[in-house]
């Protein structure tokens, strides 16, 4: 038997203390083969470009919302126009009830 056949294959224990420690160096340092850094700053500013877009779409939709409540005011209004006119042209509720009463 050689002593290379006894040799351990295996890593030494290293303490978990130490590998966390190593683990956030390495994350954070600005080593290419570890591209957190780099990762990090894509998806910050893809959801900075997500939040920027839904507000825009947000501020569209609140614009097309008051838009539409202003129309809805200007048809109630003409409406409400249209229907004072007829009841004048027909007499008005008051005419009606006492022509009808004045019959023979």
């Amino acid at each position: 038997m050689t002593t290379g056949r006894k040799r351990r294959v295996t890593p030494r224990p290293v303490r978990k203390n130490s590998v966390r420690r190593n683990t956030l160096s390495d994350l954070h340092g600005t080593d290419p083969e570890v591209p957190y850094v780099k990762t990090e700053r894509a998806v910050r500013d893809l959801v900075c470009s997500l939040l920027e877009r839904q507000d825009r779409m947000n501020e569209e939709l609140f614009r097309r919302i008051d838009d539409c409540r202003d129309e809805i005011d200007e048809v109630s209004e003409k409406l409400a126009q249209i229907s004072d006119q007829i009841r004048e042209s027909d007499g008005g509720p008051a005419g009606k009830s006492a022509g009808s009463g004045a019959g023979p």
